[in-house]
């Protein structure tokens, strides 16, 4: 029996694992960026007074 099969499974699997790897990570990043947006958190609490008044100018 030639080792092609083996080989050509092999490799089958190794696309297969990083392209689930690749999904895997875009899509907790994605999610990540959505919770980033929709909940925006001030870096510094210093900063406080400044969000707001930027709020209050947008608005």
């Amino acid at each position: 029996m030639p080792p092609t099969p083996l080989v050509h499974w092999a490799l089958v699997g190794c696309v297969v694992l990083l392209v689930v790897l690749a999904i895997t990570g875009a899509v907790f990043v994605t999610r990540a960026v959505l919770r980033q947006r929709r909940r925006p958190r001030p870096p510094d609490h210093h900063r406080k007074p400044d969000l707001d008044e930027g709020s209050h100018h947008d608005h």
